[in-house]
């Protein structure tokens, strides 16, 4: 006699869990008002998960809701395809711009704005479920509907053109593959699959535009991808806060520049790490792995219908499109929901499918906590507690002052010396952490990047130096210790590390920048050491006057050695450059 307790899933509790961490999530942000939306989709996300979950109790009314959701997307991707000419989206092949504007039929909404990959997030769930609601419809007529919608669909979706999208669809037609052939079948079909794509990655020119295109979005994906998680694991444990916080914070310590760069991370993990922290990122996988051994469960103990298939399924298509982004944490008020009421059709039908399985007891306890499951991560917890002792403390003392650092450059209402004091109580967290875990990276580089926004250059290096050593591809890290070698007049080595950078061009133009910022500070040497460093990392001979400039510089504060070698190279590329003759002459 087997017991189907009615609230006692695990991924009740993942899901409740991650409600909780959405609470939890509002109180690191450098302002929590950046995050009201995004709680209240997490909220209500959860809540719409357990009223499907445990409310929709027939196949007939979970296949209306299907239906209806198929309709209503059918209505969302008609708005697309006939505003699309009017969004100017740019990011998309030529030919399917083209399709676009054919088929834009619809005037002008002013009001109306949608990010293709937004669009893409809220239809692709709906072509797997709307192939299962065509191929069970017992009258003609509503399987011929069910096509044409999925035909809409497949368009709208064509003109988003969202990579992530058409790879989330294609990897979900391979599991369903996989996972209802017979076993020797669903070898040979991965197999020729891996191959087929080995041998187009090989073989298939990578100067074609859509090729080189694709290439290029995967490659910024996973930059993007490492650079986040470099970020989040700063504040390992609390996370950044809930809300458009990431953007800044992105910018200012993950890649040490002042304007906004990224919005979002782009990965639903990766958002629900930053956004929720340690915790809510454990719920999120939480729940994603629970799903699928429910979905494995009912797939081995019971024959659920078709319909079953078409949520999990879809359920799926959104999670895998959420390893190439999270617009659930943008547009979060539909998008998350979307993602949680396909869990919550799948989990619903799929309880159904077990009960008739199996004989269930009338008597239900009431029970959110999945006890086995919990007490196995309350041990585990424990012993990677005490065998990480150290590393741990340090990790949260590093993430108590990243966000101390960050509330301090970032929360608009402080006064200079308010912000100071932030950075000095930051300070001191950093070294709490550096006397617990000498090598730990984060903090050396939070410290040292620290160090040099204080203008304490020469206790900078050592920290950036060790910082480095552990993770020479952190654009944070390079940045810093290259600019750190910049202010204390090592302009060979700052010009070494900061070529690593990805845009060494932006990089030269912001040593002149600083140049010049140096000079209205009054601190000329400075300036020569910025302008030297930018020469070196990129040089220039058609501007000779930028050469002179730095030599006339280094001349001004009693450098005359270094501002010969200066006038000496502008002599290389034009001996007859009047003012470098003079100069040298001078000198002599």
């Amino acid at each position: 006699m087997t017991t189907l307790r009615r609230l006692s899933l695990p991924i009740d509790f993942f899901v409740l869990l991650f409600a909780i961490s959405g609470i939890l999530g509002l109180l690191p942000a450098y302002d929590r008002s950046l995050g009201y939306g995004v709680l209240l989709a997490v909220l209500l996300s959860a809540a719409l998960y357990f009223v499907v979950a445990y409310f929709v109790r027939s196949f007939e009314f979970a296949r209306n809701i299907g239906l209806f959701l198929l309709l209503v997307g059918v209505c969302f991707a008609l708005l697309f395809i006939g505003q699309y000419g009017h969004q100017g989206y740019i990011e998309v092949p030529g030919f399917v711009d083209r399709l676009g504007h054919m088929t834009t039929v619809l005037p002008e909404v002013s009001s109306y704005d949608m990010h293709p990959n937004a669009a893409a997030t809220f239809l692709e769930g709906l072509i797997p479920l709307g192939i299962v609601l065509a191929f069970t419809s017992r009258e003609r007529i509503q399987q011929i509907v069910c096509a044409l919608g999925i035909l809409v669909i497949s368009y709208a979706l064509l003109l988003t053109f969202s990579r992530g999208a058409m790879v989330a669809l294609a990897a979900t037609l391979l599991i369903f593959l996989v996972t209802r052939l017979p076993r020797l079948y669903a070898l040979v079909v991965g197999l020729v699959i891996v191959v087929v794509g080995v041998i187009l990655l090989l073989f298939l020119p990578h100067n074609l535009p859509m090729i080189g295109e694709s290439l290029d979005w995967v490659m910024d994906r996973l930059l993007l991808y490492r650079n986040s998680a470099y970020v989040a694991s700063d504040y390992a444990f609390t996370g950044i806060g809930l809300g458009d916080t990431f953007t800044l914070v992105y910018s200012r310590f993950g890649l040490l520049i002042q304007v906004p760069f990224l919005s979002y991370t782009h990965n639903l993990p990766l958002a629900a790490w930053t956004n929720q922290g340690l915790l809510g990122l454990i719920a999120f996988c939480g729940m994603v792995v629970t799903f699928y051994l429910f979905v494995y469960r009912v797939n081995r103990s019971s024959t659920p219908r078709r319909l079953f298939h078409g949520m999990w399924l879809a359920a799926t298509t959104t999670l895998l499109h959420g390893l190439f982004d999270a617009r659930q944490y943008v547009e979060g008020w539909w998008m998350m929901g979307m993602m949680f009421l396909w869990i919550g059709l799948a989990v619903a039908l799929g309880r159904s499918s077990l009960q008739k399985a199996f004989w269930v007891s009338r008597e239900v306890t009431l029970t959110y906590v999945p006890r086995r499951m919990t007490a196995a991560g309350v041990v585990v917890a424990l012993a990677l507690t005490v065998i990480f002792h150290r590393p741990l403390v340090a990790a949260w003392n590093t993430n108590i002052g990243a966000l101390t650092e960050t509330r301090g450059e970032l929360m608009s209402h402080l006064t200079d010396d308010q912000r100071i004091l932030h950075f000095l109580s930051a300070e001191g967290w950093y070294q709490n952490a550096l006397d617990t875990e000498p090598n730990l990276s984060n903090a050396n580089r939070r410290l040292g990047n620290l160090e040099v926004k204080l203008e304490r250059f020469e206790k900078a290096v050592p920290l950036l130096e060790a910082a480095y050593a552990r993770e020479p591809t952190n654009p944070a890290t390079v940045k810093g210790l290259g600019l750190s070698y910049v202010w204390v007049g090592e302009t060979e080595k700052a010009a070494e590390v900061l070529s690593q950078l990805e845009n060494i061009t932006d990089m030269k133009n912001e040593l002149y920048t600083w140049g010049h910022y140096r000079t209205e500070q009054g601190k000329t040497l400075m300036a020569a050491y910025a302008w030297e460093t930018a020469q070196l990392l990129y040089p220039d001979p058609t501007n000779l006057d930028v050469l002179m400039l730095i030599g006339n510089t280094f001349l001004s504060v009693g450098r005359s050695a270094d501002a010969q070698r200066w006038y000496e190279q502008v002599l290389e590329y034009d001996p007859n450059y009047e003012a470098a003759q003079v100069a040298l002459q001078f000198l002599s």
